[in-house]
Order: structure tokens, then sequence, then C-alpha cells
């Protein structure tokens, strides 16, 4: 057996998606929160995003850190 050859591997990481979008206003970030939004539980549903930026205000990521329930007063 031979024990001299060497495979190389080659990572590549790319962001695509939301590493467009920039961040100036609170709009900006709203548009963004509501596309990862599921409206049918927004009523009843607490959730919490974490919005992810670099130096740019260019959108990193966002990611879903915690859900809640909502009780209404009556169970309280």
């Amino acid at each position: 057996m031979n024990y001299n050859i060497v495979n190389e591997i080659k990572l590549i990481y790319t962001r695509t998606g939301n590493s467009e979008k920039i961040i100036t206003t609170s709009r900006d970030a709203v548009k963004v929160f509501r596309q990862h939004f599921d409206s049918d539980e927004m009523d009843y549903r607490e959730s919490f995003f974490a919005l992810y930026l670099n130096q740019a205000n260019k959108v990193l990521g966002i990611k879903k850190s915690q859900n809640a329930e909502l009780l209404p007063q009556w169970l309280m």
C-alpha cells in the first residue's frame, strides 16, 4: 500500500437569500420578520425571533428561539 497519497477536501460556504437585504429602518426589519411568521398562529402564539446582521446591516440570518402559548385571562 502507498500511504504517501493525501486526498484534498475543499469546503465552500456562501450566503444566499437574505444576505442581499439591508435593514435601514424598522419597516425593513418588519418585512424580514413577517416572511418567517406563520400568520395563522400570530393571534394565539407568542414567538421570539433573533435577527442577525453584519456591521453593514445586511441580514445574515434569522432564528426562531422560543414559542409560547397565549392563555386567556380566565385560565390564569
